[in-house]
């Protein structure tokens, strides 16, 4: 009861209201610090994650720092509005936390919320669309973002925003699970985005487009690239077989490669990815 700073709590996939992390904090009377992590996933009911922080904590008079990140995963729709970037920036006055935001990812199944302060604390982002706020991440090394068409003006901001990224999962609509490629006059010249840290890229749900983004070394550069994970068929089209000079760059340091499929081992196949 006595505790005025609580770093970390960690909970993954709570099912409803997270009620054992509000019993928890209703203990802690003295505390002045506090820093949250929550996920949870919510199946029968709408939870709005500004409402689950506002209920965690507002009964904490003597909270005066508060950081968190909370992620609602819902199954049912967002009632009556859908965005709460305004409600974001209104919450919790009088509390010291700073800039709030709001992104929005869905996969086929259900719709993610989630609510931040800024600047974000944590290591881990998953589940995010391509509506996120302009702000450095600093310290997030993982990155997951869902349901999106990824093009070059995401690839750009996903690269300018989180220059500490070091793993990146990229999981598209079916809708938009193009089997063709571009144009390549079309993506000439383009500025090429940085991941000078990204050693991991699954990319396994994602379309031809969306690999071409990545392995194609006039879009996209990644030095430290080792573990690919990518659909057979679909790293076959964005390579030509193992034989286009434009994707050898990338793939030349893989040292892992997952591929759901079978990848016929060619002198070509053995030549494009040397550290296997």
């Amino acid at each position: 009861p006595n505790l005025t700073c609580f770093s970390w709590i960690q909970y993954s996939t709570l099912p409803g209201f997270p009620s054992q992390v509000r019993s928890l904090l209703q203990r802690m009377v003295a505390l002045e610090r506090l820093t949250l992590y929550l996920l949870v996933d919510c199946a029968d009911v709408f939870r709005d994650p500004l409402d689950i922080i506002e209920q965690l904590t507002g009964d904490m008079s003597q909270l005066h720092s508060l950081d968190f990140y909370a992620c609602a995963e819902n199954t049912l729709a967002r009632p009556s509005r859908s965005s709460f970037s305004s409600e974001a920036q209104q919450h919790d006055k009088g509390k010291r936390c700073g800039q709030v935001c709001d992104a929005v990812g869905r996969s086929i199944s259900s719709t993610f919320h989630h609510a931040f302060t800024l600047p974000f604390q944590f290591t881990r982002l998953t589940h995010i669309g391509r509506q996120f706020p302009e702000n450095r991440f600093q310290h997030v090394v993982d990155l997951w973002i869902d349901d999106v068409e990824f093009d070059h003006e995401l690839l750009l901001r996903v690269a300018r925003c989180f220059p500490a990224l070091q793993g990146l999962l990229v999981r598209e609509h079916l809708s938009v699970m193009q089997c063709t490629l571009d144009d390549p006059q079309t993506i000439r010249h383009q500025q090429i985005a940085q991941f000078p840290r990204v050693k991991t890229l699954h990319v396994l749900m994602a379309g031809v487009r969306c690999i071409e983004q990545f392995l194609n070394e006039n879009i996209t550069h990644l030095p430290q690239l080792a573990k690919l994970t990518v659909m057979d068929h679909h790293l076959r089209i964005v390579t030509h077989d193992f034989t286009r000079q434009d994707t050898r760059h990338n793939c030349a340091h893989v040292t892992e490669l997952e591929s759901c499929g079978t990848t016929a081992a060619s002198k070509d196949y053995h030549d494009y990815f040397p550290s296997l």
